[in-house]
């Protein structure tokens, strides 16, 4: 099966669901188009450099920009690790041009904060998630309608935006 096809069943089915595995920015991107799909308010991402090989596929930045308009107070919150400039990055410019830039907001991890914590992640309404235990590899694992490991990343996320340039 293909594996976009098997994501989006997943996400589609009973929650909370199996615990997918991916280890590509392939797969990455298939996961995080979908979180924007399931989305309702509000995904957060915490990234190193947000990027262009997951951020900037056709139907990453499609499924972002939907995810705003079908959801009129729907919010979109990064924080990256590494300088991302906004006016350079595809997904933000195509996000910008949508007419939807502000209801994204992009801040910087203090590099103090940074050498607390190895990981990354994706957060969408505190329901489901996609972590990467390695900040330095796509390898993550990915949980639709897990409410209580996803409500901890957002948790990890809050404390690290209250204290984000």
């Amino acid at each position: 099966m293909d594996y976009s096809v098997f994501v989006r069943e997943v996400a589609d089915g009973d929650w909370p669901s199996q615990t997918i595995f991916n280890r590509s920015p392939d797969h990455a991107a298939v996961i995080v188009e979908n979180l924007f799909r399931k989305a309702e308010s509000r995904v957060e991402i915490l990234t190193n450099t947000l990027s262009e090989e997951v951020y900037n596929r056709p139907e990453v930045k499609k499924a972002a920009v939907s995810f705003l308009r079908r959801h009129p107070r729907a919010h979109i919150d990064i924080l990256a690790e590494e300088l991302v400039v906004r006016a350079a990055h595809p997904f933000l410019i195509h996000v910008d041009a949508s007419g939807l830039g502000n209801r994204l907001t992009l801040a910087r991890v203090r590099a103090s904060d940074v050498a607390n914590y190895k990981f990354n992640f994706a957060v969408a309404d505190g329901k489901s998630f996609r972590f990467e235990e390695s900040r330095l590899l796509f390898n993550a694992i990915v949980g639709f309608g897990h409410e209580i490991e996803a409500a901890r990343l957002h948790h990890v996320f809050q404390q690290l935006k209250a204290v984000s340039a």
